[in-house]
């Protein structure tokens, strides 16, 4: 368990909440997938793995991969 608290955390503040309604609306996204959107952004990251969003679509300069495609 302690090696969880060594990854870092991104805290969802008022603007993070603020910025995901907004890009839901631009980028057609539902409020929760943008929010994850907007976390991986704040905190840096590229490359969020998931099954849930379009695969290699990038957004926020957050280019997504789904880990579950066959590789071509």
């Amino acid at each position: 368990m302690d090696r969880l608290a060594a990854w870092p955390v991104t805290p969802i503040d008022y603007a993070a909440v603020r910025e995901a309604i907004q890009l839901s609306g631009r980028a057609g996204l539902s409020y929760w997938d943008a929010l994850i959107v907007v976390a991986a952004a704040r905190s840096g990251a590229k490359t969020p793995y998931t099954e849930d969003l379009q695969h290699g679509r990038t957004i926020l300069g957050v280019e997504i991969v789904n880990p579950f495609l066959a590789a071509a």
